[in-house]
C-alpha cells in the first residue's frame, strides 16, 4: 500500500491522526469510569495526554525556532514576532475555551463561578494540585492549564537564550522536571500532593521539553529521510511503536522501584511519543501511516480540542440518567460518542474556523 511521504510541507497531516487517537484514549478512560464494574482505561487516558504535551512542545518550539532564525537574520522584529505569535494562539485556544466558561458561569455548572477566578486564569491545575482532588466537571482543563502556563513561559525563554545555546532550554526544562519529582521522594513525598506530581506544570516539563527537542532535530531528520527516500526507512517507522508497547508492559508489571517511576516515568515513555510524533511528522509510506492518515481519524483529529473540552461534560450530565436507569451503560457511550462528534464538529466549523481565520491577516 502506498502512502505518499510529504517532507516539504509545513502541515504535517497524520499528525492529525495521532491527535484523534490521544483524544479517544482520554475518552474511553473517561466513559469507563462512569460504567459500573468496567475496567479502566487510565493508562490509555494518560498515554493520550502525555502526546498531547509531546506535541505541543514540538510544534510550538518549532514556530519559535523560526521566529527567532527570522529575528537574527533581521528579517523579523523580536516584540512583533512575540506578539503575533501570542495572538495567533490566542485565535486558536480562547474562542473556544472562554466561551465554555462563560456558558458555566451563566448556568452556574457545578463550581463554575467560585472557580472563575482559577479557570480564567489557566491555573486551575495549581489549584487541584494544592488540595489533592479533582474538581467536577472540569477535572480535564488541567492539561489546558499547563499548556496555556507553557505557552506563556517558553517564548521568553526560547528567545532570551543566545542562538548557540538554545538547544539547553529543552535540557534545562527536563532537569528542572526531574528535580522537581526527585525531591518529592527525597523529601519522604511531602513536598506537594501526590495529585499535583501529575497534574502541575513542573512534573510534565520532561514531556513539553521532549517534544521542543525534538523541533531541534527535526529538520536535520527530515532532510536525511528526503534524501534517502522514505521507503529506505522501512520497519523503523515501528519501532518508537514498539518502544511504548515495551515501555507500557515494563511499567505495569512494576519492574523497579516505585521512585524510580516517579520521577523517570514520563520521561521513558514519552521517548517513544517523540518517535510515533516524529514519524507522523515525515508522513513515511507504512501501515500505521495509512491508518493515521484515514478520513475519520483525520476529521476528528482536527475537532480534537473541542472533543477533549465537551466529552466529561456530556457524560457528567447523563450521569443521573444512568443511575436512575433511564438509559443503559451502552446507550450512555453511544451519546458520548455521538453527542461529542456532533458538538466538537460545531464549535470546530462555527467558533474554531472562523477565529483561526483571522491568523491569516497576520504576517507570520
Amino acid at each position: 500500500m502506498q502512502i505518499k511521504a510529504n517532507t516539504s510541507s509545513t502541515y504535517m497531516p497524520q499528525l492529525d491522526g495521532i491527535r484523534a487517537i490521544a483524544v479517544m484514549g482520554v475518552i474511553a478512560h473517561h466513559t469507563s469510569q462512569a460504567l459500573p464494574g468496567s475496567p479502566s482505561f487510565g493508562y490509555l487516558a494518560t498515554a493520550g495526554v502525555h502526546i498531547f504535551f509531546v506535541l505541543s512542545g514540538f510544534l510550538i518550539t518549532s514556530i519559535l525556532l523560526k521566529l527567532k532564525k527570522k529575528v537574527a537574520h533581521g528579517s523579523e522584529d523580536l516584540l512583533r514576532g512575540l506578539r503575533v505569535f501570542f495572538i495567533r494562539r490566542a485565535l486558536r485556544i480562547y474562542p473556544l475555551y472562554f466561551t465554555v466558561l462563560l456558558a458555566a458561569i451563566l448556568i452556574n455548572l457545578g463550581e463554575a463561578r467560585e472557580l472563575a477566578p482559577w479557570l480564567a486564569t489557566y491555573t486551575l491545575n495549581i489549584k487541584m494540585g494544592a488540595q489533592d482532588w479533582y474538581e467536577a466537571y472540569y477535572a480535564h482543563f488541567w492539561t489546558l492549564a499547563v499548556e496555556h502556563q507553557f505557552y506563556l513561559a517558553w517564548p521568553i525563554l526560547i528567545m532570551a537564550l543566545p542562538s548557540r545555546t538554545t538547544w539547553m532550554a529543552p535540557v534545562l526544562a527536563i532537569v528542572i522536571s526531574l528535580a522537581t519529582k526527585g525531591f518529592y521522594v527525597y523529601s519522604g513525598y511531602t513536598s506537594m500532593t501526590g495529585l499535583a506530581t501529575y497534574i502541575s506544570t513542573q512534573s510534565n516539563l520532561d514531556l513539553l521539553a521532549l517534544g521542543s527537542a525534538l523541533s531541534f532535530v527535526y529538520p536535520m531528520v527530515k532532510a536525511r529521510v528526503s534524501k534517502a527516500g522514505p521507503k529506505a526507512i522501512g520497519l523503523l517507522a515501528y519501532l518508537p511503536l514498539a518502544y511504548v508497547i515495551a515501555a507500557f508492559i515494563i511499567r505495569q508489571t512494576g519492574i523497579g522501584p516505585k521512585w524510580a517511576d516517579i520521577v523517570f516515568g514520563n520521561l521513558f515513555s514519552g521517548l517513544g511519543y517523540v518517535g510515533i510524533v516524529a514519524v507522523a511528522g515525515l508522513s513515511l509510506p507504512s501501515m500505521m501511516g495509512w491508518l493515521l492518515g484515514i478520513a475519520p481519524l483525520q476529521y476528528l483529529g482536527q475537532i480534537s480540542y473541542g472533543a477533549y473540552v465537551f466529552h466529561p461534560f456530556i457524560i457528567d450530565n447523563m450521569l443521573p440518567y444512568l443511575k436512575s436507569g433511564i438509559i443503559s451503560s451502552s446507550q450512555l457511550v453511544l451519546i458520548t460518542c455521538i453527542g461529542t462528534l456532533l458538538i466538537a464538529g460545531a464549535s470546530y466549523y462555527f467558533l474554531e474556523l472562523p477565529c483561526m481565520s483571522l491568523k491569516s491577516r497576520l504576517k507570520a
